[in-house]
């Protein structure tokens, strides 16, 4: 792996509703270095696509960065103004959002779209970018590109359309690339083609990724490192291959334990018991406690630092000495 690319540290993230705050995102930290993978992976509303919107500062109305700092190449996007990180914004780092169809504009043809960052960041005229639009096409795997570049949206199908947004995504040759929930809703040839097609633009650019999903399939086919989270903090931080044979948090473990075994016939799956609470009702002490197996008095009470042991970082009492716990 190369230098670092990303560091996040302490980022603080709250939803504002009339004169309460919530918090969404508490303390994540986390790096990424030049031509890795990074997984963040957990349950809906555990905080992954929140964290990921905040790196470009593109959060809903309601959701304010509070602390918290943003490394990119050695400068803080967090300091930056508007302007500055719409030069940043699709250009040294692109985005893939979970449903293209929501994220592509239905009124204007794919070429237009795809060709506005060319114009906006380099300047190329309509003729160059037709290019290199095309060039790109032909490269995500999109079928006569010359057709499709004056088609719309609506005429695609959902595996086309997904290729549509790598494109866009790709056009400029960004250093880093965020992939929300990139296979949402695709079926799994589709899937396979789309996974496929990422890590061979990432050998092809050394593109440094954060691949978002709550799928721990594609999570161990496609990273490096992973960050598991839960109630808006990181609760593991590990190698992939760490990370599925020596589990460390209870959520993890619950996670992975979860998933279908092939050599096992079973008429229910396994779950964690519980759901994860909303954010305004977040308890006391370790977000996770009421769904531990493990839990202890000091769970309830205390929120448990994070813990570290060979590079591998765990938020949980189990590996505080204090507590003399063990799995």
């Amino acid at each position: 792996m190369g230098d670092v690319l990303l560091e996040v540290k302490g980022l603080h993230v709250h939803f504002v509703n009339k004169n309460n705050r919530i918090p969404a995102i508490e303390g994540v930290d986390f790096k990424i270095r030049e031509g890795e993978t990074l997984g963040i992976v957990g349950e809906s509303g555990c905080g992954k696509s929140i964290t990921s919107m905040s790196i470009l500062k593109l959060l809903p109305p309601e959701a304010e960065i509070v602390d918290g700092d943003i490394y990119f190449k050695g400068s803080d996007l967090t300091e930056l103004s508007k302007r500055q990180l719409t030069k940043i914004r699709g250009n040294a780092i692109s985005m893939i959002f979970q449903e293209p169809m929501t994220s592509l504009n239905p009124v204007y043809t794919i070429g237009n779209q795809i060709s506005e960052a060319l114009r906006y960041h380099y300047g190329l005229s309509k003729k160059q970018s037709k290019k290199r639009v095309i060039e790109m096409l032909k490269l995500v795997g999109i079928p006569a590109p010359e057709k499709r570049f004056y088609e719309y949206p609506h005429e695609l199908s959902g595996g086309m359309r997904q290729r549509i947004m790598i494109a866009m995504a790709l056009i400029c040759n960004p250093d880093l690339l965020i992939a929300d929930e990139p296979t949402t809703a695709l079926d799994v040839t589709i899937q396979a083609q789309i996974l496929e097609l990422m890590k061979s633009l990432k050998n092809d650019f050394n593109t440094s990724i954060i691949m978002i999903s709550h799928d721990l399939g594609v999570i161990a086919e496609m990273t490096d490192n992973v960050l598991v989270m839960y109630g808006g903090m990181v609760v593991e931080n590990c190698d992939v291959k760490t990370l599925f044979e020596n589990p460390l948090h209870p959520y993890t473990k619950g996670l992975l334990n979860s998933l279908p075994k092939v050599d096992e016939r079973k008429e229910e799956l396994n779950t964690i018991d519980g759901a994860v609470p909303s954010l305004s009702k977040m308890p006391a002490g370790c977000k996770f406690w009421p769904r531990c197996p493990y839990a202890m008095e000091i769970c309830k009470t205390t929120r448990p630092d994070m813990f570290e042991k060979d590079n591998h970082k765990v938020r949980c009492f189990l590996y505080d000495d204090r507590t003399k716990g063990e799995m």
